[in-house]
């Protein structure tokens, strides 16, 4: 289901804009990087950004449900998780690959003929 997969980018990338996000500056260091390869049977995505990075404390509970470290009426707390299960429900993950900077690595695995797609 391609439009998930949108969904789990999309919100990757939207909350790297908020991780840089500082009027101050108007984005002039910051940075948001996405990068694709394909690995064998597998996409790869790689959502970067050059925030102040992710605290040991934060990663503990980054994937479960409402929690969150946006101030209050900005977030619910749900992306990462829901995310999360949308890749898990494709067979594919999305993890933390670093903390600083920044980096979620999404895997789906490539579908070739549409009984896969049924499966899937």
């Amino acid at each position: 289901r391609p439009v998930q997969v949108a969904q789990i980018l999309i919100n990757l990338l939207n909350n790297a804009h908020d991780a840089v996000w500082n009027p101050e500056d108007s984005f002039a260091q910051s940075q948001v990087k996405l990068a694709v390869n394909r690995r064998d049977d597998t996409y790869e995505f790689e959502v970067e950004n050059s925030g102040p990075g992710i605290t040991p404390e934060t990663v503990k509970k980054l994937f479960e449900p409402f929690f969150t470290t946006k101030a209050p009426g900005k977030g619910t707390g749900l992306g990462l998780s829901v995310s999360r299960s949308i890749a898990r429900a494709h067979n594919g993950t999305l993890e933390l690959k670093s903390s600083s900077p920044t980096v979620f690595l999404l895997r789906v695995p490539i579908l070739h003929n549409a009984s896969q797609r049924r499966q899937a």
